[in-house]
């Protein structure tokens, strides 16, 4: 037999309500300019950078488990980073170095 649940009355926080959406809006700002300065990649990165850090945060406050297959795969995944990091700024003085060929300085 199924037992009854009392019905209660919703109260919506407003407050909440308020600033649960103006987070939203933020977030949403901040993810719209990075991805207008940068690239979307660059957002996909910092987001496994994000990563990192709430797994730091689980493993170190909250004393979670980490295996070594995890440690495996966010070594692989801070090689990615690292490699993009390398190829973006080798583009990056490749860029450099033409423009001041360009303008003869």
């Amino acid at each position: 037999m199924l037992a009854a649940r009392a019905v209660g009355t919703f109260q919506p926080d407003f407050f909440v309500f308020g600033t649960n959406s103006l987070c939203a809006f933020a977030l949403n700002l901040a993810v719209f300019l990075l991805v207008g300065k940068t690239s979307a990649l660059t957002m996909n990165v910092a987001g496994v950078v994000k990563d990192w850090l709430l797994i730091a945060f689980s493993w170190s406050v909250i004393r979670d488990t980490v295996t070594p297959v995890n440690l495996f795969g966010y070594g692989i995944a801070f090689l990615g980073v690292a490699y993009y990091n390398h190829v973006k700024l080798q583009a990056l003085k490749a860029k450099e170095a033409q423009k001041k060929a360009c303008t003869g300085g």
